[in-house]
């Protein structure tokens, strides 16, 4: 059984369009959009992934763990450089909205917010590198496409500029070296039929987690707006 690992992940990106297109087109992106919230939800946005990308950061410690050979080390040790500068300039984003690091190691995680880091921490622990790799490349293009929105919003109706939102900006696009990085270390797990509807399953979880992800970012921003008028 001979599957092309890129031909696999781009038929999967193709069917998960749908699930980006409701995501950038739900109720948190266009809320800010159309300008009918404050920061709160900002804020909020900005306090969980201060949560999810630390726990980011344990979870690649773990899948640099798991590698298999130098290409495997290689694709995770530029993630972890990579979600050590997310946190950089996620800590400059907070700075121009009020939120001092202090703030932000104060915060409290919201449950649900924080499931997709939690579940990837499940994929650390039980899943191998081309597993991950895969439910890696399927969830980011929800959460790239809900940044790159959320970006331009921040600059339209909020006063924002572009150092402001770099966070947003600057980890909105996979590169085509990281992408076959990627597809090298999926097409080891490619293997038959079983192996197969493995992957695809490890896939839609990832990409569903980030959906749940979003909504929430919606229901807390709108708990907090309604507390914060009583």
């Amino acid at each position: 059984m001979k599957i092309n690992a890129k031909e696999f992940v781009q038929s999967l990106l193709k069917e998960n369009e749908k699930y980006v297109t409701d995501l950038i087109n739900g109720n948190f992106v266009k809320g800010y959009e159309n300008k009918k919230f404050d920061l709160t939800g900002i804020r909020l946005f900005i306090e969980s992934h201060y949560h999810l990308v630390n726990i980011d950061i344990g979870n690649l410690a773990t899948y640099l763990a798991k590698a298999r050979d130098y290409l495997e080390i290689e694709f995770f040790l530029l993630m972890v450089n990579a979600e050590k500068l997310m946190l950089d300039t996620l800590i400059i984003l907070g700075k121009r909205i009020g939120l001092t690091l202090e703030d932000l190691e104060a915060s409290k995680p919201v449950p649900i917010i924080i499931s997709r880091s939690n579940y990837f921490s499940r994929l650390a622990l039980y899943s191998t590198p081309g597993e991950i790799a895969l439910a890696i490349l399927l969830n980011f293009p929800l959460w790239a496409g809900g940044a790159r929105k959320l970006s331009k919003a921040l600059k339209k109706n909020y006063g924002l500029n572009n150092k402001d939102t770099d966070f947003l900006d600057r980890f909105s696009k996979a590169t085509e070296g990281f992408n076959n990085m990627a597809y090298t270390i999926i097409q080891k797990e490619l293997t038959d039929k079983t192996q197969l509807s493995k992957m695809k399953e490890i896939g839609r979880l990832a990409v569903e987690y980030e959906t749940i992800v979003w909504k929430e970012y919606y229901n807390e921003t709108m708990r907090r707006i309604k507390k914060n008028k009583n």
